[in-house]
């Protein structure tokens, strides 16, 4: 006998919401036509919005802790550079990329708790 593959329920995460491209994924899938009645249409386009989400998330929200820690490896070597204004900036920005990635998983984290 075999066993069902068990997959998790798909689920909106609030942190894509900080991204700018997650509304463009979701208008690109719902853009495409479908035929039939406005009810299967509805589970068509909720479906091939839910494929993009997915796929989208893989490629750009994935791997967060592989991107903290080459950010955090760049942030040191930036701080070891000669001090000038680029740098400063550099830093700056830095920093800021390395916020932003803790406040989302932060944030999935957070929902992910709330969904048991």
């Amino acid at each position: 006998m075999e066993r069902e593959r068990y997959r998790p329920p798909f689920h909106f995460l609030d942190a894509w919401t900080r991204d700018f491209t997650c509304k463009l994924v979701i208008e690109e899938a719902w853009r495409i036509a479908v035929r039939g009645f406005r009810s299967f249409q509805l589970v068509v386009k909720m479906n091939n919005t839910k494929k993009a989400l997915k796929k989208w998330n893989k490629e750009n929200f994935g791997f967060c802790q592989d991107k903290l820690r080459i950010l955090n490896d760049l942030f040191l070597e930036v701080q070891t550079r000669i001090l000038s204004q680029a740098n400063i900036a550099l830093e700056a920005d830095i920093q800021l990329e390395i916020m932003e990635i803790w406040n989302r998983q932060e944030s999935i984290w957070k929902q992910k708790s709330r969904e048991q």
